[in-house]
Formats: C-alpha cells, structure tokens, sequence
C-alpha cells in the first residue's frame, strides 16, 4: 500500500557497538572517561584522573549501580588542559583544593538547579571552580 512514484527502499544499514570492560588501577580504583572513582561502600567519590584526561570531563551519576557524591581533595589539582566539566545533581560535597590550577576551566555544566548548586559544600581552593560560568539543568 501506498505511492510507489514516492518509494525509495531503505538500504541495509549496520551499526556497531562497542562495550568496554570497566578499568581498575592498582588500587582498585575505577577508571571511566579518564576519571578515577572510588568504592565508599554505599557511594562513590571522584579521587583523581589519568594522565589521558582531555579538556572536558564528564563525571558520571553512577558507576556501578552506585551514586557518584562527592569530588576528593585535589581531584584534579593542577588539571591546567581542562576547560569544561560535566557534574551531576547526585554530587553534594566538593574537597579541598579540587579545582586548584585550573586556570583553563571556563565553563561548569552542572545537571541540577542554581538553588542545587547551591547546596553543595565547596571547600577552599576552588576558585577556578567558582570563577568558571557555571549552566544548569544540563542535561546528561
């Protein structure tokens, strides 16, 4: 059924995906996207980065089922490459010195709302951090 003049065939199409194991470090860390978290038992925290990271980082809401909630002291100290980052609305506490000499970091998508942000607690030395343009409701 239907106009024949109008018809093209769909030509076959293929895809691939592409599944990868999820990295451990020799400490038994988990590397996703270049970002290091840690097990907390009932959460995760983000501890640190690879020397790989690029000059955007996305830190994901969960890793293993669980909530990513808080950015470790020094996370990405002297990350001086990074100008963007992706945070979602399940992280409430950002460390010491996370954001120190990141003097590239210029813009923060951040998947909550302003009052969100708000909330979170944000230790010292995070003024490349609070200096950055901060967009929310991002969406991840």
């Amino acid at each position: 059924m239907g106009d024949y003049e109008n018809y093209n065939e769909i030509p076959d199409m293929t895809a691939t995906l592409t599944i990868t194991a999820l990295q451990q470090d020799s400490e038994g860390n988990y590397i996703i996207n270049d970002i290091i978290y840690e097990d907390n038992g009932e959460t995760m925290s983000v501890v640190g980065y690879t020397d790989d990271i690029n000059q955007d980082a996305f830190i994901t809401h969960r890793v293993l089922g669980k909530p990513v909630t808080s950015i470790g002291d020094d996370a990405f100290y002297w990350c001086s490459s990074l100008t963007s980052i992706t945070i979602g609305n399940s992280v409430t506490s950002i460390g010491d010195q996370v954001f120190d000499r990141c003097s590239s970091l210029t813009d923060v998508y951040y998947s909550g709302t302003e009052e969100q942000w708000n909330n979170i607690s944000i230790e010292s030395g995070n003024s490349d951090l609070i200096n950055a343009t901060i967009h929310f409701n991002y969406e991840i």
